[in-house]
């Protein structure tokens, strides 16, 4: 649903991402403490949903406003700062962009969007697309996976008794 509603159904990537952090994370919380694991997520999803948003702002530069509260207006966003300064804009995209495919009528735009992510069918590009990001997305898990041990192993190390913390 988020991707959906992101447009971002068709971007391998940020999808083989999801899914590849979503499964390490789980995978952590049989070995490590429950807590740091759905913290983990949690953090993960929040960054996510902002990588999400610069990605489909990137493509869509030039989306043109269609009215700005009085008729015959009209304004072209050129780059994603003059975006992120359009008070109206962040309030739409924090309601998960409900607000934005309406005013900006991109309704077709998402729709080909999904059209293309179901009829793309070049399976050689698909798969080498799909074991970069999931290394890539493996190589962003390992981060997190490696500060977890070592919160883990330092509180371990403490309560032996081993480190003395002041």
């Amino acid at each position: 649903v988020h991707l959906l509603k992101t447009g971002l159904v068709n971007n391998i990537v940020i999808f083989t991402h999801f899914i590849v952090l979503f499964l390490v994370s789980m995978v952590m919380s049989f070995y490590f403490c429950p807590i740091v694991a759905a913290v983990l997520t949690g953090t993960y999803f929040i960054f996510m949903r902002v990588f999400a948003i610069r990605a489909r702002i990137a493509a869509n530069k030039d989306v043109e406003k269609k009215r700005v509260n009085q008729p015959g207006t009209a304004f072209v966003y050129n780059s994603d700062d003059e975006i992120f300064k359009d008070p109206s804009f962040l309030i739409q995209e924090a309601f998960y962009n409900m607000n934005t495919v309406i005013i900006y009528g991109l309704e077709d735009y998402f729709c080909t969007l999904i059209e293309k992510a179901i009829d793309y069918s070049n399976k050689g590009q698909k798969r080498k697309t799909l074991i970069n990001s999931m290394l890539w997305g493996f190589s962003q898990s390992a981060q997190f996976f490696i500060n977890s041990f070592a919160y883990w192993f330092g509180s371990f190390l403490i309560r032996r008794g081993t480190i003395q913390v002041d």
